[in-house]
């Protein structure tokens, strides 16, 4: 990309004065958003403007016309611009609309107002009529995607007028079956039978009362006279007759009550279904008549929706008549500034080639007379005879007579002599010699330094494999020590278990080590198969190995026995008064396990806003001396009083 402006210049082939920016390698410089918003604050948001805001463009070139209109604004007047460009908030190039240019470093370029309208100003009236044709197409856009949404609700309306439609004809056809429906007969013809019951029930307890009435009659004729045999045997008999004749007609009423019982029972069953049946015809037609209700609201919300959406649309569709009819002025007024701008641009494009031509051809005379003057200047400084000779030049009648002599042929031999000349240079280097030395020495010093360098490295990777040599006996050593004193704090801490670090299969002691923990004769294959309490002591046993392998004078050590049972706090004090008899120990505890092993307890309290320290010697480490330090000294935290409290 850097090549190509290059090209472009060395061939020649540009008539003009161009500049050419690499889109590679500017950045864009534009003014702060801080130092904007500032300036719009100033003057005004409608009379300040960004300029590379303003240009149109591909987004490609978008950081060209960053890098070349980024520090510049456009202001309203020139009262604006000396403001804003002599202001150190803004400090940045601004320039009027009638061309005007104010510059943050002192400098003003103007001049007279142009007779013909600024480009600006239709630039910014084409601006802010596409931000207006913008606007009316968003409503446009909006009033058809209205139009949209009430067209779906009229559809909707159709089908709900067309679902009640369809509802009141199945009313009608399930209300034309009920009365077809066999229904109604079978009804009158429980209601027939229910009045035959009825009546046989009714005449059933005359018959009953009727024969206990001549049962009694019997009775009180038996009783009455028994020598009166004759009345009585008549009596008697007619009696027994009428009895006959009253049980005959009832188990002739019975009978017939009970063949007509499994047909009353039949038509009991029948009767609850279609009772059953009803109530579903009639819970249907509940249903019908709330959804016909529903509907019908419905129908009637959707039409005022209708009627009122048909207002609006009418409503809408004048306005876009007359949004049409702004867009179709709108255009052709922009369309009649398009055309003046094409036209104002071309005039200054014309304009613009014409000054460049001009600046061109001064710079190219210009130039000219430099290198005249430049090349009279050498010549004469080369041949100094010139000044001697001057005054015969141009005589006819002399050798320097410059009017006969024909200047293309001498120009020919000055052009063969120079490539001469060029060539020779090309295949003879007048310097190569003392370059030949230069490389020589050059090359005897990197040799000497290369054998310098090469004797460092073979005596540093000699010391590498002394070092490899002697790190992997140390840490034969040390991972021996830290082994066994690992397996011995742990079975100081957890009677009758044992640890060690054994190497992982097919590696070496520098690629690591794993921990085995045995309980008796068994190996655990994971450390997961441990407790938590347990794998806290592997832990504590490894990281005190290693603190053993080369002791300190004194360890701090705070609740290491907090998730710890009191046995296991004890063996901590145990283990530590065996294995590390060099050492003290500052611990800080909360369990009596440990108390048991101090030399001397450190007791703190908080009483009244005041922090207290109180020591405190073991009774039961009497054998310790007076002028001996001890080595295990434990701070006990205590809680006795509401006003008391732990430090």
């Amino acid at each position: 990309m850097k090549r190509q402006p290059k090209n472009l210049l060395k061939s020649g082939s540009l008539k003009k004065r161009v500049t050419f920016i690499s889109l590679n390698r500017v950045t864009s410089n534009k003014i702060e958003k801080a130092a904007v918003e500032y300036a719009k604050g100033l003057v005004g948001a409608d009379r300040v403007w960004e300029a590379s805001e303003l240009v149109e463009c591909d987004k490609n070139l978008r950081v060209a016309i960053d890098f070349v209109f980024g520090r510049t604004l456009i202001c309203e007047s020139s009262n604006e611009a000396k403001k804003l460009a002599y202001d150190k908030k803004v400090n940045c190039r601004c320039v009027t609309l009638n061309g005007d240019v104010f510059e943050s470093s002192g400098t003003l370029t103007g001049g007279s107002r142009p007779t013909q309208n600024s480009l600006l100003l239709k630039q910014k009236e084409l601006r802010s009529l596409k931000q207006n044709l913008d606007v009316l197409i968003q409503k446009e856009r909006k009033l058809n995607e209205y139009i949209e949404t009430n067209r779906s609700k009229c559809e909707n309306f159709k089908a709900f007028r067309k679902n009640i439609d369809e509802k009141q004809l199945e009313l009608e056809l399930i209300k034309s079956k009920m009365k077809s429906s066999n229904r109604f007969q079978l009804q009158e013809s429980v209601s027939e039978l229910n009045q035959l019951i009825n009546a046989s029930k009714e005449e059933e307890k005359k018959l009953t009362k009727e024969i206990e009435n001549e049962v009694k009659i019997q009775a009180d004729l038996e009783s009455k006279a028994k020598n009166e045999t004759a009345f009585k045997e008549e009596t008697i008999k007619k009696h027994k007759n009428n009895v006959d004749k009253l049980k005959k007609q009832l188990n002739a009423l019975l009978s017939k009550i009970g063949d007509m019982e499994p047909r009353l029972i039949d038509l009991e069953n029948q009767n609850e279904e279609l009772l059953v049946e009803r109530d579903k015809l009639l819970k249907n037609e509940k249903e019908f008549e709330t959804n016909i209700e529903e509907f019908v609201a419905k129908v009637a919300n959707l039409e005022t929706i209708l009627l009122e959406t048909r207002e609006k649309v009418s409503i809408l569709e004048k306005e876009i008549e007359e949004i049409k009819n702004r867009i179709a002025q709108q255009n052709q007024h922009i369309q009649a500034l398009n055309n003046q701008k094409s036209d104002l641009s071309k005039q200054l494009f014309e304009f613009q080639l014409k000054a460049k031509e001009l600046d061109q051809n001064i710079t190219a005379l210009k130039q000219s007379i430099s290198q005249t003057s430049v090349a009279i200047h050498e010549t004469l400084n080369q041949n100094t005879w010139i000044e001697g000779e001057e005054k015969n030049f141009n005589n006819p009648d002399g050798i320097y007579n410059f009017s006969a002599m024909n200047f293309k042929e001498i120009k020919d031999r000055m052009v063969w002599l120079d490539d001469s000349v060029k060539k020779l240079k090309r295949q003879v280097n007048t310097r190569a010699m003392n370059m030949l030395s230069q490389a020589e020495d050059k090359f005897n010093e990197l040799m000497k330094k290369k054998k310098i360098v090469e004797s460092d490295r073979n005596k540093i990777q000699s010391m590498i494999k002394d070092l490899d040599i002697e790190k992997n006996e140390a840490l034969k050593i040390s991972s021996k020590k830290v082994n066994t004193d690992f397996g011995n704090i742990f079975s100081t801490l957890l009677p009758g278990a044992s640890a060690k670090l054994c190497l992982i299969e097919n590696k070496n002691i520098l690629q690591g080590l794993e921990i085995r923990v045995g309980f008796g004769n068994t190996w655990k294959e994971s450390l997961n198969e441990l407790s938590g309490g347990q794998r806290s002591l592997v832990a504590l046993s490894l990281i005190l190995s290693l603190l053993l392998f080369k002791p300190a004078p004194i360890y701090i050590l705070d609740e290491i026995d907090a998730a710890l049972d009191i046995s296991h706090t004890q063996n901590i004090g145990v283990m530590l008064q065996t294995h590390f008899r060099q050492s003290q120990f500052i611990i800080v505890s909360l369990k009596d396990g440990l108390f048991s092993n101090a030399n001397v307890l450190f007791k703190t309290r908080f009483i009244n806003g005041i922090s207290q320290i109180s020591r405190h010697a073991n009774e039961n480490k009497g054998n310790q001396k007076e002028n001996d330090l001890p080595r295990i000294g434990i701070h006990q935290p205590s809680l006795q009083t509401p006003l008391e409290s732990r430090e």
